[in-house]
């Protein structure tokens, strides 16, 4: 469904365009799509962002109250929604703040992805590192300190 060649880049913009167009392929085509979008994203060793990307694209159609409009794939054209929300990703347009309730959610979506994606381009070998200690990994132990004098309560 997003198996489109993997180029060698690491662009946010790249990056946003390529999940976003990933999403509503799956998305069209009623199949899980975070599976599909941490396939598509981790040859970049950005997998983890799936659930980010996932939550960003429902929260942007539900904002906004449209079906999000990829350009075609395969090429470089973007599409106004797929410009928009590289616009909204990089500060340089506001989502409309006068009608607070319905605009929360998308900020805090857009605040999060900034946050994540700023995250794995400040560590992009992150993705390498094991997050859990495997059992054939020796266990660090805390040192044990006997105590000498007895301790009293004052």
């Amino acid at each position: 469904m997003c198996a489109m060649p993997v180029p060698r880049t690491r662009s946010a913009a790249f990056l946003v365009v390529e999940a976003a167009r990933c999403w509503r392929a799956v998305r069209d085509a009623c199949a899980p799509v975070q599976p599909a979008l941490f396939a598509r994203l981790q040859p970049f060793g950005l997998g983890i962002l799936a659930p980010v990307f996932d939550s960003l694209m429902a929260l942007f159609e539900a904002r906004f109250g449209r079906r999000f409009r990829t350009g075609d794939a395969g090429t470089s054209n973007l599409s106004e929604d797929e410009v928009q929300l590289i616009e909204l990703l990089a500060g340089e347009v506001p989502v409309d703040a006068d009608d607070g309730a319905a605009s929360a959610p998308i900020h805090v979506a857009l605040r999060s992805t900034r946050i994540m994606l700023a995250l794995a381009e400040a560590d992009p070998e992150a993705h390498e590192r094991p997050i859990f200690f495997t059992a054939s990994e020796p266990q660090p132990r805390p040192e044990i300190v006997a105590v000498k004098a007895p301790i009293t309560s004052s």
